[in-house]
C-alpha cells in the first residue's frame, strides 16, 4: 500500500494553527521536526506551547520524532514538553 508523503518545509508552529484556523486538519500520524543544531537553538518549535498544536493537528495515534544534534540542549526538557501531554519519551 502506498501512502502519499508531503514535506511542509517552514516553521511548523506558525504553519500548522493557520491550517488549524482553515480547518485543514492533517491526516498525519507522524510529525519529523528535523536538522535542529547549531547554536541557534529554534526553542520555539520545543514548547508545551508548540507540542500543544502538533498534537491537536495531528491523527491519533500520533508519534514525534526530533533529529537534534546539540550538545547544549537539554533533551530532558523536549522529553517533559511530550510527557506534559500522556506521551512517552525516548532517545
Amino acid at each position: 500500500m502506498r501512502r502519499k508523503i508531503e514535506i511542509i518545509p517552514g516553521d511548523a508552529r506558525l504553519s500548522m494553527p493557520r491550517e488549524l484556523d482553515r480547518n485543514e486538519r492533517q491526516t498525519s500520524t507522524v510529525l519529523v521536526i528535523e536538522r535542529i543544531h547549531g547554536d541557534a537553538i529554534p526553542v520555539h518549535l520545543l514548547t508545551q506551547e508548540a507540542f500543544a498544536i502538533y498534537f491537536r493537528q495531528l491523527r491519533q495515534p500520533s508519534g514525534i520524532s526530533i533529529h537534534i544534534t546539540n550538545t547544549y540542549l537539554i533533551s530532558a526538557s523536549v522529553v517533559g514538553a511530550a510527557e506534559h501531554f500522556g506521551y512517552k519519551a525516548a532517545w
